[in-house]
């Protein structure tokens, strides 16, 4: 499926058969891995169902232009495949069932606040906080709308709800930059004052008393069930204690920058509010990115799929969890989104470019093209991105590292370090200490830095040929009359064991003698 052409927002019939086709392709894909696992068939297809429903409802909030999130049911599968198929094939659905579970509820992932400090004031006299405040931050560069009871987003606290009566948090005016907005309570002493450029939000009675003890929780509105909420984000039960422990100003904090803020387990405790300000904290659990595009564009290049996460907030049981904690689980990035070396598998059922013909254009195969093609081909400004030349990478050089790990079985064979140790770690240029810092100005290391040349080139790039060239020299005896002729050959359409590729081509070209 060529993702580049894939409409999967619209409301046409098209674009519902697309989304089935997007999560049958990586059910299967998953299914396979989980096989190899030695899981059972039967839970195989249920964890690569609830996999490929994840991707695919985040692929949809990805792209399209609303911040309301997707979410698949077992039924709503079944209905979009008999609005596609409109009573003219299928008359058995048992065969087609897609493998959730009737329970399992799948949320894509739409941008969110996250919860960067919380404060309080204690006392422990009156067994309860005489003031209390909660510091939200928004990544993005729109606002998020927050919307006001009944339907709107809550801060819940032990069983209570309190609800934002429309406001918004203002939208990041940079990377480094997130928008924010303080929600508070009671009485707040010089050092919890709410200062800076971001909004706040008075709730009185909020956070005051011991109920905090029973969990601080950001809620958003459930899209499938009216009434209901989705836990998006959530503070620990250390957080909690110190909050509500020895009287005085306490402080949890999260770092403020480079996303550290969507990992749960990320957290400083101190007396220093710093409410409506960055707080400058640092702290070394990993946060990563959790982008949202919104504006209904195609995913053009594999580094577009790989801005996607993975995961979303869930319901799912037996252990919920918001997207936080997800975060804080995750060995690695790879546990996030998607890794060209870990994922290879799903590039064979994914592109970002085809042909309706089949043939792929303007590709080159860098299992048979010349060095000096291989090196045109590598645009000068990806790989010189600085005026430190300690960084560059010339593009001959890289072609010449190309040329010599051959032969290649997949793209990803570029940047796995197991296979081509040096290849992989040009291609990786941009990642490791005292690497150059592109992409996210905000963050060091992230998966833009390590797979930044390899994503920009891997829509000009390829390991497969249908167009080939034969040189043909035909002579009578040692040293008799001979003819030298060039042939080009199509094998495009060739497809089974008995398929003959097709002659383009078939000219004479001077003796050499």
């Amino acid at each position: 499926m060529n993702l580049g052409k894939l409409d999967i927002t619209s409301n046409t019939t098209d674009a519902k058969k697309n989304i089935l086709h997007v999560l049958y392709a990586l059910r299967d894909c998953y299914y396979y891995d989980y096989l190899a696992g030695n899981v059972n068939p039967t839970e195989s297809k249920l964890l690569a169902a609830r996999k490929a429903a994840q991707i695919t409802a985040n692929m949809i909030d990805y792209l399209d232009d609303n911040s309301n999130p997707t979410f698949f049911t077992k039924t709503i599968i079944k209905g979009l495949i008999e609005k596609v198929d409109a009573g003219n094939y299928i008359t058995n659905m048992t065969a087609f069932d897609f493998g959730l579970a009737d329970s399992d509820t799948i949320y894509g992932y739409e941008m969110q606040p996250f919860i960067s400090e919380v404060c309080t004031n204690y006392n422990t006299s009156v067994g309860g906080a005489l003031g209390f405040a909660v510091e939200l931050v928004n990544p993005y560069p729109m606002e998020i709308k927050l919307g006001r009871q009944p339907d709107g987003w809550t801060i819940r606290i032990g069983t209570d709800n309190y609800f934002f009566d429309d406001m918004s948090i203002p939208a990041a005016s940079s990377e480094l930059s997130p928008g924010r907005l303080t929600v508070y309570a009671g009485s707040l002493p010089a050092s919890m004052q709410i200062s800076g450029t971001g909004a706040k939000l008075e709730r009185p009675g909020m956070g005051l008393m011991t109920a905090l003890l029973d969990g601080l929780y950001l809620q958003r509105p459930d899209p499938a069930n009216s009434g209901q909420y989705i836990i998006v984000d959530e503070i620990t039960e250390a957080q909690k204690t110190f909050l509500m422990t020895g009287d005085g100003v306490h402080a949890t904090k999260r770092q403020d920058t480079a996303w550290k803020f969507t990992n749960k387990l990320g957290f400083v405790n101190d007396s220093t509010p710093t409410l409506g300000n960055p707080n400058g904290v640092s702290v070394s659990r990993q946060g990563y990115p959790l982008p949202v595009a919104n504006d209904s564009q195609p995913i053009n290049r594999l580094a577009d799929f790989q801005r996607i996460p993975f995961v979303s907030n869930t319901t799912l049981e037996p252990e919920p969890n918001a997207i936080t904690a997800l975060v804080a689980k995750a060995a690695d990035e790879s546990a996030i989104r998607f890794n060209p070396v870990k994922d290879a598998r799903m590039l064979r059922y994914l592109c970002t470019m085809d042909s309706d013909t089949g043939i792929l254009p303007g590709r080159i195969n860098i299992n048979t093209a010349p060095q000096y093609v291989i090196a045109a081909a590598i645009p000068p400004n990806l790989v010189i991105t600085t005026s430190d030349s300690a960084w560059w990478i010339n593009p001959v050089t890289l072609a010449e590292q190309i040329v010599h790990g051959r032969p290649y079985t997949k793209l990803s064979d570029l940047v796995d370090g197991s296979i081509k140790p040096s290849l992989a770690a040009a291609m990786q240029k941009y990642f490791g200490p005292g690497s150059t810092n592109v992409g996210d100005m905000g963050i060091e290391n992230d998966y833009e830095e390590q797979y930044w040349v390899f994503n920009r080139l891997a829509n000009i790039f390829t390991v497969r040929s249908d167009t080939f060239t034969a040189y043909i020299l035909v002579r009578l005896g040692t040293d008799g009359p001979q003819r030298r002729m060039i042939a080009i050959f199509d094998r495009s359409n060739v497809w089974q064991k008995g398929d003959v590729p097709r002659l383009v081509a078939l000219h004479p070209v001077p003796d050499p003698r």
